[in-house]
């Protein structure tokens, strides 16, 4: 039984730092968007 928690624990801490990953990769991406459209208006 314990070895299923700590499964379920390390796979919450891959998926909370997938999902950490993801947003600062989306977060980038909209900035360099962002800056594009800037300078095009």
């Amino acid at each position: 039984m314990s070895n299923l928690l700590q499964m379920g624990t390390d796979f919450e801490k891959k998926l909370k730092e997938r999902a950490v990953s993801t947003e600062n990769m989306l977060n980038s991406e909209f900035r360099k968007l962002e800056a594009s459209v800037d300078r095009e208006l």
